[in-house]
């Protein structure tokens, strides 16, 4: 790696270019392969599952779930992570839910990348951030929903937080309190007369991103546990996915997507075909891949809903996306209403970090300046 801002040779192309074609290109061919495609056939024979949703009835309560970040202090021994998490429905259903709230925690980021430069070890720092984790009301209601002890959650997060290094730490317990949230939401609404539990859809969580979280991100037992959760089939939820290998605009593997959305007229729900599916993902996955094209292409999402909530009633995926398609919004090119309220009760940005981390150096320096006036 060259020095910040150092700029490349125009050298390097010939030798990267004929090591690409010798070493690299057969490799990630697959993802560029043709699937069979008859331009003049209709779409419904090229695809396993097509479904417009022309349903527009508001009718089964939404809510959705996400969670922020800042950084204050980037890039030094004081580094913080700010995360905030919070879950926000429409309001017409505000008052059809109970318990819904959100969340606030920090990583010292810094001192768990460079421990030394505080003269601590990281032992130390790690110790003292999952203590700070169990200080959380929400991660110790959703331990005790989930059968775990502090003891079990401390001394998995404590080989977690080691492999971690300091490194993206700040993505796991983002990630790690957006569940939180969701698992201690669904076990709240058992006490809720407000829902209709005798329908088999009462309400939905709509999550922004994917489900089932890996273990890498929250470590093993949180996502062997959040697994169990969901596939217990008690949480009502599907995953909106934005910018995934499948959909995100600059990924090669959309281009195999592409073909047939230009087939694809106003806010259709599809599945691509099985074969390329797993040239794409050859994992069993504990839920349904769906797409999502909003207003013929111009937004696509990924959709997941776990596979248990299949057996509910027939004809559930239909029902899903009929709520989902009645919550498009034609904001940021069409998304769906109930991710933007979470969305904006969570995002934390970028001008409000700066200005905290000088408004922090300010009082610092007052109190250092105290302190030694004593």
């Amino acid at each position: 790696m060259g020095y910040n801002n150092e700029k490349a040779s125009l050298n390097q192309f010939s030798a990267l270019y004929e090591y690409c074609q010798k070493k690299v290109i057969s490799q990630i061919k697959t993802v560029l392969i043709k699937a069979d495609f008859d331009e003049n056939a209709p779409i419904e024979q090229e695809l396993p599952f097509v479904y417009e949703s022309k349903n527009k009835e508001d009718l089964i309560p939404v809510v959705s779930f996400d969670g922020g970040l800042a950084t204050i202090f980037p890039g030094e021994l004081a580094e913080t992570k700010l995360i905030k998490v919070a879950g926000a429905c429409p309001p017409k259903w505000q008052d059809s839910f109970i318990g819904l709230r959100d969340e606030m925690f920090h990583v010292l980021s810094g001192l768990l990348k460079w421990p030394e430069g505080a003269e601590l070890s990281e032992e130390e720092m790690i110790q003292k951030t999952i203590d700070q984790a169990l200080e959380v009301d929400s991660i110790l209601e959703t331990l005790d929903h989930l059968g775990l002890s502090a003891d079990q959650f401390k001394d998995s997060m404590i080989g977690h937080l080691k492999y971690k290094q300091g490194n993206q730490v700040e993505d796991c317990f983002r990630e790690i309190l957006e569940w939180c949230l969701i698992i201690n939401f669904t076990y709240r609404q058992k006490q809720n007369s407000k829902i209709d539990f005798k329908n088999p859809i009462p309400y939905i969580i709509v999550k922004d991103g994917s489900l089932y979280p890996f273990g890498k991100t929250v470590g093993d037992l949180m996502s062997a546990e959040i697994e169990k959760f969901l596939n217990s089939g008690i949480c009502p939820i599907v995953g909106m996915v934005k910018s995934s290998r499948f959909v995100a605009k600059d990924s090669s593997y959309r281009k195999a997507i592409n073909k047939y959305l230009k087939k694809i007229k106003g806010n259709t729900f599809f599945k691509i075909p099985k074969k390329l599916e797993m040239i794409i993902d050859s994992r069993e996955n504990f839920y349904e891949r769906y797409f999502f094209s909003i207003l013929s292409g111009n937004s696509v999402y990924e959709i997941q809903i776990p596979k248990v909530n299949f057996q509910k009633k027939k004809q559930y995926a239909e029902s899903i996306m009929d709520v989902l398609n009645a919550q498009i919004t034609f904001n940021f090119g069409g998304s769906i209403s109930t991710n933007s309220y979470a969305h904006q009760l969570a995002s934390l940005s970028e001008a409000e970090s700066r200005f905290l981390t000088d408004k922090i150096k300010s009082d610092l320096f007052k109190e250092v300046k105290k302190e030694g006036n004593k």
